[in-house]
């Protein structure tokens, strides 16, 4: 019982629940958002997730670490992002600095893998398609052609960081995702999952993807669900995941799941194995 004081006090500490209070008080007032938060990560956080798309995309980690940099860097879209939240449809909803969140591991993926084909589903304000228009836009200056799809399932929803975009690419499709992409017939090189994480669409999106993913192609999800680990082990693919740490925001972060190794799935003799790295 005379421990019973210490262990909290370790656990609240541990937990750093003043802190966060503190946090969310303050976001509280700041922001503007209700869904779909921007933050900044760490820097430790960020370099790990860097190790992760080098393994994924296997490219050489300094070179990834460049796009890192590279994305922190980018004045145009920090800029842009301020203007869209000070219009009038934005300013209650979009936040006017650039924090990129999760959607760093999209530009990312799209930077290292070079792809031809991007598939976003579910896509919000559009701050994921505006980054990747902009990986799509450097990637085709260093010569890889590439081109963007965005899912949304809301008819009227306004998208104005992708839409207002000067210089976006591709499109937006909307109605439901999976219908959607059964109508698709190009190959897949990154799918990015950003909808609902109810197990029935999962299941059917991920198996209605998997006869559409190039052999070199990734899956990255926002949602590690049972369904998304499932679809990995069954279909004998490799899985990393890599757990976000925020830098000053309540928000504990996203867990993102990353789905590869379609060249040789069903191999067994090749050594395939579903990691699951913890960062």
């Amino acid at each position: 019982m005379a421990l019973v004081a210490p262990r909290a006090l370790l656990a609240v500490r541990a937990a750093r629940v003043i802190p966060r209070f503190g946090q969310a008080l303050a976001w509280s007032v700041r922001s503007r958002e209700i869904a779909n938060f921007t933050y900044d990560t760490t820097r430790e956080s960020q370099l790990l997730l860097g190790a992760v798309i080098a393994e994924i995309s296997n490219r050489p980690i300094a070179e990834i670490v460049a796009y890192i940099d590279e994305l922190n860097a980018d004045k145009a879209i920090a800029e842009h992002v301020a203007g869209i939240a000070q219009t009038r449809d934005s300013r209650w909803n979009v936040d006017p600095g650039f924090k990129p969140g999760r959607r760093l591991a999209f530009y990312l993926l799209a930077r290292a893998l070079k792809p031809r084909r991007v598939v976003e589903a579910g896509v919000d304000k559009g701050l994921g398609g505006l980054l990747l228009s902009r990986a799509l836009t450097l990637n085709r200056a260093e010569g890889h052609a590439g081109d963007y799809l965005g899912i949304e399932l809301d008819p009227a929803k306004p998208i104005p960081l992708y839409e207002q975009w000067p210089e976006k690419i591709g499109h937006i499709i909307r109605g439901s995702s999976t219908e959607i992409l059964r109508g698709q017939g190009a190959p897949i090189d990154l799918f990015i999952h950003d909808t609902i994480p109810e197990a029935g669409h999962m299941t059917d999106q991920l198996a209605t993807v998997r006869s559409l993913m190039a052999p070199s192609g990734v899956i990255a999800s926002t949602w590690t669900t049972p369904e998304l680990i499932d679809h990995a082990l069954q279909c004998n693919l490799k899985l990393l995941t890599h757990q976000e740490e925020l830098a000053d925001h309540w928000f504990p972060g996203d867990r993102i799941a990353f789905i590869y190794g379609y060249g040789i799935m069903g191999n067994s003799d090749k050594g395939v194995t579903s990691l699951d790295a913890h960062v």
